[in-house]
């Protein structure tokens, strides 16, 4: 995770900026459809870049503010706390999110 959430300076309607890095073969609709879900996750609009598509200007800062799962995962769980959910395979989800980020 990167940009104004990472940073601890989202506002409301501010998006969630996620650094991925693919292995493997993924279809050309693999970006499109994780945005979707992360989107209808979150509650909130989402980018996803890859690490080696980042534009030059920008990639030593970017890469240097990106936080690492761990640290991430508090964050998305600030997104997800104001949420509504009617979903059980969402809230264990959620709950072992909680667990791992305890833990670490």
């Amino acid at each position: 995770m990167f940009g104004s959430t990472a940073r601890g300076g989202a506002g409301s309607d501010s998006d969630v900026d996620f650094l991925v890095e693919i292995e493997g073969p993924t279809s050309p609709w693999f970006l499109g459809g994780l945005v979707a879900v992360l989107e209808d996750l979150l509650g909130r609009r989402v980018g996803v870049v890859e690490a080696n598509a980042l534009w030059e200007p920008l990639r030593q800062r970017i890469l240097q503010e990106a936080l690492p799962p761990s640290r991430a995962t508090e964050h998305i769980l600030l997104c997800l706390e104001n949420i509504e959910w009617d979903h059980p395979v969402l809230h264990a989800y959620i709950e072992d999110m909680r667990k791992v980020s305890r833990e670490e």
